[in-house]
């Protein structure tokens, strides 16, 4: 499987997550609301990705 370089767009979305987030210690709980729109899911991802990285549990709320 090959991977491909991530979108100008998710690289900027990960780094505001990243600023938001970078203070939080290992194992914090992280929780995203979502509507379930593209902004939303854009956000659950981007936050996923930061916590795998960072030791932190990143849990999606969907509202619908």
């Amino acid at each position: 499987m090959t991977r491909r370089a991530a979108s100008p767009e998710a690289v900027a979305t990960r780094g505001a997550v990243a600023s938001c987030l970078s203070d939080l210690d290992a194992g914090r709980r992280v929780l995203v609301a979502c509507s379930g729109g593209p902004d939303s899911i854009a956000l659950a991802a981007a936050t996923s990705w930061f916590a795998a990285r960072q030791s932190l549990e990143a849990v999606a709320v969907v509202i619908d």
